[in-house]
């Protein structure tokens, strides 16, 4: 459903276009996008700008690493609602996920949102699996595709939190689980 969005004969949007001139910038070897005044992290222009160096500065290739980060996030969706639920509300997550018509028309754009919708899914998985720092990495790593990513915080901690919830040391288990997150985002946010 989402390789035929990425093959359409649409433009880019005013906001990709801008995404894609900066990709350009990296593609041609300024990684630190110097003398260019951003006013979104680089890791999507980064991905942009090795799309670009692999297939060409096109449309095709600006819109390419968002359709891969749409596909494995369905996989990492269907991971995480297995986790806190069954197979059965996995598959059905998974599926309302890749039919959603919001989610298709962003999988194949030049938009920062799917790839902060990766990192925050992947982030809450790992918190629900008991990876606190790593779960710390991946939001800082969504922090770097799009600031909006400080909001999903409290759902990771609280995803996280509520799995591991119970037993007798269940406070200091608390003040240790998100220090370790903390740490894993410190690391990553500087």
């Amino acid at each position: 459903m989402r390789i035929p969005l990425l093959v359409r004969n649409v433009r880019l949007q005013p906001d990709e276009a801008l995404y894609a001139t900066f990709a350009r910038h990296v593609a041609a070897g300024d990684w630190l996008l110097s003398g260019i005044a951003l006013d979104k992290p680089p890791l999507l222009f980064w991905m942009m700008g090795g799309a670009f160096k692999l297939f060409g500065a096109a449309e095709f290739a600006a819109r390419l690493p968002n359709l891969i980060v749409s596909v494995i996030t369905l996989a990492l969706v269907y991971a995480l609602a297995k986790r806190l639920y069954d197979r059965r509300v996995a598959l059905i997550a998974m599926l309302l996920l890749a039919v959603s018509p919001f989610d298709r028309a962003f999988a194949a754009s030049a938009f920062t949102d799917p790839l902060l919708t990766l990192w925050v899914v992947a982030s809450s998985l790992a918190a629900v699996c008991g990876r606190w720092r790593l779960s710390g990495i991946c939001l800082a790593l969504a922090l770097f595709a799009k600031p909006s990513a400080l909001q999903s915080i409290p759902l990771v901690l609280a995803l996280g939190i509520a799995q591991s919830a119970g037993g007798a040391q269940y406070n200091r288990i608390i003040v240790r689980m998100i220090r370790r997150f903390a740490i894993g985002f410190g690391a990553d946010a500087n």
